[in-house]
């Protein structure tokens, strides 16, 4: 079913969406997740503040649970962004950081160990992704 007016739509809300550089601080987990599927297995990971996406959650044991093959506690980084709609006074969300935005930000002894970590994949087979969490307690 097409939508009317989709594009207007779409411009709309792109234009609405204003992003906020934040003083808190994000947890960072690498985690190695396989091509094939069969590979991976659910990760436990401790939450030690709240998960930006949509991880299930168990609140029992306070963790969250994700699918890979393996993970590594990377450490706190200095910043995270938020996302707010113009016209919707109550709407804030924390956003997950690209890629390129955790690894600009990781001191040397975690880009030592996301690399040691990596080296443990190849990359033809496994992609490293990023789970984070925003309101750790440091």
């Amino acid at each position: 079913m097409k939508l009317s007016g989709n594009n207007k739509n779409v411009r709309d809300v792109k234009s609405s969406i204003e992003v906020f550089l934040e003083e808190e601080e994000t947890l960072v987990v690498a985690v190695a997740v396989s091509e094939n599927e069969d590979d991976n297995k659910i990760c436990r990971i401790k939450c030690e503040g709240i998960a930006i996406g949509g991880y299930a959650y168990d609140s029992s044991s306070d963790v969250c649970y994700v699918e890979g093959c393996d993970h590594i506690l990377l450490g706190l980084i200095p910043i995270s962004f938020t996302m707010k709609i113009k016209g919707v006074s109550r709407y804030q969300i924390s956003i997950p950081l690209p890629e390129p935005v955790v690894k600009r930000h990781l001191d040397a002894a975690q880009k030592r160990l996301l690399k040691n970590f990596s080296s443990r994949f190849s990359k033809d087979r496994y992609k490293i992704d990023f789970f984070q969490m925003t309101g750790v307690n440091s």
